[in-house]
C-alpha cells in the first residue's frame, strides 16, 4: 500500500515512516496541510495518517478539504494525536477521520490499524468494481450485446457536451431492419432475434474507432454516434453499414424490396454553432430515416451522392 504520512514532527516521521516501510507498506510524507493536499491522489495513495496539529491549516481542516474535494471517493483517515480527551477524538472523527493513533505510535498497534483499513480498502475496492460491473451490464443490451437505449442516452448525452467544449461536430446514424415485422411474422421470433444479433454484430464491425459507438435504440432500431466526424464520413459509415448487412445474406422472401435482409438509415450532423439540442439531433436523424424508408428503403438518407 501507499501510506501517506502527513506530519510536522520531524522525529515522528521518521519513526512512523520507518515502521511502515517495515510492513513492506510505500511512504509518502507531507510537513502540511498544504502539502498534503497538493501531493494527494486518491487513485494512488490508499491511506493517510493525519496529524491532528500541523503548522498553517491543521489536520482538522486538512482531513475537511480533503473530503471535500474527493466527494464520492472513499480513503481511511487515520489521525494522530497526543491527546486521549473524548471530545477531542469526536472533532477528528467529525472532521472525516476514520480512527486515531495515540502518540507514541507502536508498532505493534500501527500495524493493526493499517491491516484493518487494508482489508477495508479492498472490500470498498471489490465493492466498487462490482458495482461498476454491474453499471456496465446496465448499459447493454441483454439481446445484442451492445449499448441498449439507456447506453445510448448517456453516450450521446457526454459526446454532446465534448462536441460544444472541442468545437467539434456530430454525427447520428439512424436503422431500422427493412420490414422487421413481416420478417418476425414469417419466420418466428427465435429468427427475429438471431437476426438482430447478426445485424448489431454487422453494425459494430464497420466502426473502426474506439469513440464510435453502436446501440440499440429500440425494437429494430440501432444507433450510431460518430464523434467528430462530417458529413462525408457519416455517409461513408453508412454504405458500410448498408453493404455488411447485404453480405450477410439473411434470406428476407418476404420483403417487398429484396430477397436479402436489408436497413434503412437516416443521418444528421451537429456541432457547436448549430442552434439546436440533442433532441433536434435524434428528430433530424429519425425525420432522414422516415425519407430512406419512403424513398425504397435499403439506402440511406441525406442520399448518396
Amino acid at each position: 500500500m501507499k501510506v501517506m504520512i502527513v506530519e510536522d514532527d520531524r522525529a515522528v516521521m521518521m519513526l512512523t515512516s520507518a515502521y511502515i516501510k517495515s510492513f513492506g507498506h510505500e511512504v509518502i510524507p507531507a510537513v502540511d496541510g498544504e502539502e498534503a493536499l497538493e501531493k494527494f491522489d486518491p487513485n494512488t495513495i490508499n491511506i493517510v495518517i493525519m496529524d491532528y496539529m500541523l503548522p498553517g491549516i491543521d489536520g482538522l481542516e486538512t482531513t475537511r478539504r480533503l473530503r471535500e474535494i474527493y466527494e464520492g471517493e472513499w480513503f481511511p483517515i487515520i489521525f494522530l494525536t497526543s491527546s486521549a480527551d473524548d471530545a477531542h477524538l469526536s472533532k477528528a472523527l467529525e472532521a472525516g477521520g476514520d480512527d486515531y493513533l495515540n502518540k507514541p505510535v507502536t508498532p505493534v498497534v500501527l500495524e493493526a490499524k493499517l491491516k484493518a483499513m487494508q482489508r477495508i480498502v479492498t472490500m470498498q475496492q471489490e465493492l466498487l468494481e462490482a458495482n461498476k460491473r454491474m453499471e456496465q451490464l446496465s448499459y447493454l443490451d441483454g439481446l445484442t450485446q451492445i449499448y441498449n437505449r439507456r447506453g445510448f442516452d448517456r453516450s450521446i448525452s457526454t459526446e454532446w457536451k465534448r462536441m460544444r467544449r472541442d468545437n467539434n461536430e456530430l454525427c447520428l446514424l439512424l436503422i431500422d431492419v427493412d420490414y422487421f415485422k413481416k420478417y418476425n411474422d414469417h419466420y418466428g421470433h427465435q429468427a427475429g432475434d438471431d437476426c438482430l444479433k447478426v445485424v448489431a454484430k454487422a453494425i459494430e464491425r464497420v466502426l473502426f474507432r474506439p469513440a464510435d459507438i453502436a446501440a440499440r435504440y429500440g425494437g429494430e432500431e440501432f444507433a450510431i454516434l460518430l464523434p467528430g466526424t462530417d458529413l462525408a464520413g457519416a455517409s461513408l459509415v453508412a454504405e458500410r453499414v448498408l453493404q455488411t448487412i447485404h453480405e450477410q445474406n439473411i434470406s428476407h422472401e418476404y420483403s417487398d424490396i429484396s430477397d436479402r435482409l436489408s436497413v434503412s438509415i437516416g443521418i444528421a450532423i451537429s456541432n457547436k454553432s448549430a442552434n439546436n439540442n440533442i433532441l433536434k439531433l435524434i428528430k433530424s436523424a429519425d425525420e432522414g430515416l422516415y425519407e430512406a424508408k419512403n424513398s425504397g428503403r435499403n439506402q440511406y438518407f441525406p442520399a448518396q451522392k
